[in-house]
């Protein structure tokens, strides 16, 4: 699964945090840097790490799929200036 933000800017963010569940109750899961070569990991590392690639600083691709992956995913980009952008992606996954 690919999620990817759709942004309004012009110029790509400076870091992007992605988190997991509800908006009340979500954890971050992770905070990507423009230019850095790899995420920085906040939490869930043991249940994601070995499957999450961050082809760029605007997505997230995981693999390996589960029904336990399902649920509510958040990103929160940050621009230069202030600006910040919020997505909600739904993700559900069926068993076998």
């Amino acid at each position: 699964m690919l999620f990817h933000v759709t942004k309004n800017q012009k110029a790509d963010p400076e870091e992007v945090s992605w988190g997991f569940g509800p908006e009340l109750n979500y954890r971050v899961l992770l905070r990507v840097h423009r230019g850095a070569d790899t995420p920085t990991w906040v939490s869930l590392q043991d249940k994601y790490q070995q499957r999450v690639q961050v082809p760029n600083v605007t997505s997230l691709k995981i693999e390996n799929l589960t029904p336990e992956d399902s649920g509510q995913y958040r990103a929160r980009a940050s621009f230069t200036g202030g600006m910040e952008l919020n997505q909600v992606f739904l993700l559900t996954v069926y068993g076998k």
